[in-house]
């Protein structure tokens, strides 16, 4: 927890959710308790807590028994379905015997009949975000609180989401940024804007200069061509004395690096036009200090100790596998992946992954809430989105918006994930008036930033 601040009147606490799913609010409270004070403003208590299967929670989302199996099997897997002709049916198999492997530690004690089949089903089947809704109406009784105030990102928006419509009589003041519709759980139209932040990286570049960006050309088509020349005539590219052990930069590592940075296009981009000039260049003694190529070669710890929490895929499907199973439908896969790659082919390889490792999925929830995402909340939802987010796009906050009477809606006029997460005076002005009076964006309002990819800090508003 992150006590109030300041000698305004108490107002009660505010429980966050980071997104995942599978993320830990007790971890991000740890890590930007001071932001998200000074974000929702005087009088509040910051309150971070861990969804089920996640962080302290027990029982917990981890099929693994040990840390060395689990960065092991990590190591074997694929990031992306298109970097051989076998990457597919091999993310199947290996999604396959995860699926078993957690039903066997998440579906109870593990027993099995004659016939093999598991009798025992335990916390697995109660890891559903409807459940966890449930938990913070809980939370708030226990605080004393007839209203939960919230501030949620990514798939906490999903969370939020599924509370204000289960209990929109309980909804104080909520704040959702970087909005996935909850209607469209697959995410089944979340690049729509993806390729539209990668540009980015071209076009402010070239807007920055050749002082701030190094791969700074005449023009933003000859820096987009720059890029993809390097990514495919330069690779692979042999690393021999990176510091966790000898690598290899492939264009597909590359193409993962993309889409770590269209994220957090402020510190990914300026992070990746050194990469790629290090790689065009053959410049050992930045890629073998870099971060960048040491994941690509990770250090295996072979201790036999439990494996620990971490944000791992296992309760990210344990949790969004319970609210959307999916078949395991071939076709349907194929499907998909022709739909997202319409979307966007570069992010679209490293995306859908999570749609198989959900096909697989064994566990079923013993309850599960598929809508109305919709509602009359007791108090004014505030509704926030960057201009062009590479998976919660802002065709699903508006949305949402509209499907909520009364909310509010900001827009950021910045690229990335999560428009809190780039500096912004306008915006935190317009979310802690919120907090403190319930005071809520004017209709068509949007906010601009105070920091852009390689140009660096700018006037804004």
């Amino acid at each position: 927890m992150q006590p109030a601040t300041g000698n305004a009147t108490y107002k009660g606490a505010v429980l966050v959710n980071p997104g995942g799913p599978g993320g830990s609010g007790t971890q991000m409270v740890a890590e930007i308790g001071t932001n998200l004070t000074e974000l929702v403003g005087e009088g509040y208590d910051v309150i971070g807590f861990d969804p089920r299967g996640t962080g302290a929670t027990l029982p917990l989302a981890q099929c693994f028994e040990t840390e060395s199996e689990l960065q092991t099997f990590a190591q074997r897997t694929p990031v992306l379905v298109n970097a051989s002709d076998d990457s597919i049916p091999y993310s199947k198999a290996q999604d396959d015997a995860v699926a078993q492997l957690c039903q066997r530690k998440l579906g109870g004690n593990g027993s099995e009949n004659a016939n093999g089949t598991v009798e025992e089903w335990g916390g697995g089947r109660f890891m559903d975000t409807a459940s966890v809704a449930t938990d913070m109406l809980r939370i708030i009784e226990k605080l004393g609180q007839d209203k939960l105030h919230y501030f949620g990102v990514s798939y906490g928006t999903i969370l939020g989401q599924y509370f204000a419509s289960l209990y929109p009589e309980k909804v104080g003041r909520f704040v959702i940024d970087a909005v996935c519709d909850a209607e469209y759980y697959p995410w089944n139209s979340a690049l729509v804007e993806t390729e539209g932040v990668i540009d980015g990286l071209y076009s402010y570049c070239h807007l920055a200069g050749p002082a701030k960006c190094p791969l700074y050309e005449s023009s933003i088509a000859k820096i987009k061509a720059r890029v993809w020349n390097i990514m495919k005539t330069k690779t692979p590219l042999a690393v021999p004395f990176a510091a966790q052990g000898p690598a290899v930069v492939t264009e597909a590592l590359l193409q993962q690096q993309i889409l770590n940075a269209v994220y957090f296009p402020i510190s990914g981009w300026p992070e990746f036009a050194n990469i790629l000039v290090a790689v065009e260049t053959n410049n050992q003694s930045v890629l073998a200090a870099s971060d960048f190529v040491a994941a690509a070669a990770p250090a295996c710890n072979s201790t036999n100790e439990p494996a620990p929490w971490q944000r791992t895929n296992s309760a990210e499907y344990a949790i969004a596998c319970s609210d959307y199973p999916l078949a395991d439908d071939p076709a349907a896969f194929d499907a998909y992946l022709r739909e997202m790659t319409k979307e966007s082919p570069i992010a679209a390889p490293g995306w859908v992954g999570s749609y198989l490792a959900c096909m697989k999925w064994r566990i079923k929830a013993k309850k599960r809430y598929t809508g109305p995402f919709a509602g009359n909340t007791s108090s004014p939802i505030f509704v926030l989105s960057n201009v062009l987010d590479p998976v919660c796009p802002l065709t699903h906050a508006r949305r949402v918006h509209a499907r909520f009477p009364g909310a509010g809606l900001l827009v950021q006029n910045a690229t990335g994930h999560v428009a809190t997460l780039t500096p912004s005076a306008c915006t935190v002005a317009a979310v802690q008036a919120y907090f403190a009076n319930g005071t809520l964006p004017a209709a068509g309002a949007v906010c601009q930033p105070n920091v852009l990819p390689f140009v660096g800090a700018v006037g804004g508003d």
